[in-house]
C-alpha cells in the first residue's frame, strides 16, 4: 500500500515593504502636480501603494489628496503647518509597474513638490496601526513618537525649509533631496521584527536650523 504525502499548511506572506524611489519638483503649479510614469515597484494581487507627499505653497494651503494610476488614496496621516502640508496615502494597485502619481491642493500655488513612493505586500489593513506629526521646529530635532507591532513597519518623512542633509535616527534612511533651494523632503522606513513601543523616531537637519517643518510617521501592521 502507498502512503499519501502529508502537506503542512502553507504560512502566509508576512508584511513586505520596499522604497521604490523619490521625486521632487520646483515646478509652479495651482490645484495639482502631475508625477509622470513613476515606478510602482513588482506588480501584485495585494500590492498596495504608500505615498508620502510633501509640498510647499505661496500661502496657506493644505494638500487634499493623492491618486495612483487613477486610484485614490486612503489617508494614512497629516500635518500641516502655514504655507506647508506633508501628507501619507495607501492605494490598492495591483497591476502595473508604473504610473502616474497626481499630488492635489485645495488652494494657492504650489512651489516645491516632492513624494516618496513605497511598495506593500502582506498588510492587514488600509488604516495606521500608530501616527505621529510634528509641524514646528520645537522640540529639536524633529521627533515623532510612535509605536509598531511586531512584525511591522514605520514609514517617516516630511519637508523642512533647509538647504543641507539630515541624519534620521531608529528608523533607516530611504531618500534625502532638494525640493528647490530652500525646500528639502526625506524619508526613512523600517520593517521591525519586535513590537516597538514610543519609539523615538527622529530627524535632525544640519548645518542651518529649520524655519518650519511638517513630518509625519505611520505604522504598518502584518497580515
Amino acid at each position: 500500500m502507498s502512503l499519501m504525502p502529508v502537506f503542512s499548511p502553507t504560512a502566509a506572506a508576512g508584511l513586505s515593504v520596499t522604497f521604490v524611489t523619490s521625486v521632487a519638483s520646483s515646478t509652479a503649479a495651482s490645484t495639482s502636480l502631475t508625477f509622470s510614469s513613476v515606478s510602482l515597484g513588482v506588480a501584485a494581487a495585494d500590492r498596495q501603494i504608500v505615498v508620502l507627499a510633501g509640498c510647499s505653497m505661496n500661502t496657506a494651503a493644505a494638500i487634499t489628496g493623492v491618486t495612483v494610476g487613477g486610484v485614490s488614496g486612503a489617508l494614512l496621516v497629516s500635518a500641516g503647518a502655514t504655507s506647508r502640508s506633508a501628507n501619507m496615502y495607501i492605494a490598492s494597485v495591483p497591476s502595473g509597474t508604473s504610473g502616474d502619481i497626481v499630488v492635489s491642493i485645495n488652494t494657492g500655488t504650489g512651489e516645491a513638490w516632492g513624494i516618496g513612493v513605497y511598495r506593500v505586500t502582506g498588510t492587514a489593513s488600509t488604516t495606521a496601526s500608530d501616527t505621529a506629526t510634528q509641524n514646528s521646529t520645537s522640540p529639536a530635532p524633529i521627533a515623532l513618537t510612535i509605536s509598531c507591532p511586531a512584525g511591522g513597519a514605520i514609514i517617516a518623512g516630511g519637508i523642512t525649509d533647509v538647504s543641507g542633509a539630515g541624519s534620521w535616527a531608529n528608523v533607516t534612511e530611504r531618500y534625502d533631496e532638494s525640493m528647490n533651494g530652500a525646500q528639502r523632503q526625506s524619508g526613512a522606513m523600517t520593517e521591525f521584527a519586535a513590537a516597538q513601543t514610543d519609539l523615538a523616531v527622529t530627524y535632525t537637519t544640519s548645518g542651518d536650523s529649520p524655519g518650519a517643518v511638517c513630518y509625519v510617521a505611520a505604522s504598518l501592521v502584518k497580515a
